[in-house]
């Protein structure tokens, strides 16, 4: 029987580039592995100076770390006559790296704009004035992301509440040329 074993693991069933793992007993601990990465790996029996072949390449996807969707803080859900350009910020996250961030006019994001963040503070493009706006977030790392957040609605000002003040020709004024 071995009285020791070698493990490693890769990004391809060929063990082009493999990573060995320290093995204590029967099992090994790897490194932080990407998320929701295929890797393949393998184990042979190690008895003095006499190894085994070895085992057959097994396959496993490594999780997801971003299980939950960010929380957004502004603009407020059911926030009213906001100017443009809006800021939309929201809770860090552990393990994101980045952010999406999307608005539309269209409850169901059919076209949407993303905004991609490395904080958790975007600022949107000019908006249009007397619009109803919905907007969400979800982080993201590597090649996976969080579930998105809430949708939240806000509807933009109009600009034009205040009335023009007149200034030439003055109020009853006769014959100015």
């Amino acid at each position: 029987p071995a009285t020791a074993y070698s493990c490693e693991y890769s990004l391809d069933s060929l063990f082009t580039i493999p990573v060995a793992l320290a093995v204590n007993d029967t099992f090994a601990i790897t490194a932080v592995l990407n998320p929701l990465t295929p890797y393949y790996w393998r184990v042979k029996g190690i008895d003095g100076n006499a190894n085994s072949a070895w085992s057959s390449v097994w396959s496993f996807t490594s999780e997801n770390p971003l299980t939950v969707a960010p929380i957004q803080i502004s603009p407020a859900n059911f926030s009213l006559s906001l100017g443009s350009p809006v800021t939309f910020t929201w809770n860090a996250m552990a393990f994101a790296s980045s952010f999406e961030c999307e608005y539309d006019t269209d409850s169901l994001f059919s076209a949407p704009t993303t905004l991609l963040a490395i904080d958790t503070t975007v600022i949107s493009l000019p908006l249009t004035p007397l619009a109803t706006y919905f907007w969400r977030v979800r982080g993201v790392i590597g090649n996976a992301s969080s579930p998105w957040s809430d949708v939240w609605k806000f509807t933009t000002e109009n600009p034009l509440v205040v009335a023009p003040q007149l200034v030439s020709p003055a109020n009853l004024s006769v014959n100015n040329n």
